[in-house]
């Protein structure tokens, strides 16, 4: 099996992952999903296993900021 390192490439972006931002980052994040979700199906709220996962150190999450 061949591999290529890549190079140019930055490894980390810790402000895109959910465990590695503030308690006040997080809550904004939360309101964030809210808001894009209802946009997706009313009503849709998925703040609780966003937290749920965050909690029980079950995985991470991406976060992706959006321009308005």
């Amino acid at each position: 099996m061949m591999s290529k390192s890549i190079s140019g490439v930055e490894q980390k972006v810790p402000e895109a992952s959910y465990s590695l931002i503030t308690q006040e980052q997080r809550c904004q994040c939360i309101n964030a999903s809210i808001e894009l979700t209802n946009v997706i199906y009313p009503g849709l709220d998925v703040s609780g296993e966003i937290s749920t996962v965050y909690e029980e150190k079950l995985g991470d999450k991406v976060i992706f900021k959006l321009c308005k």
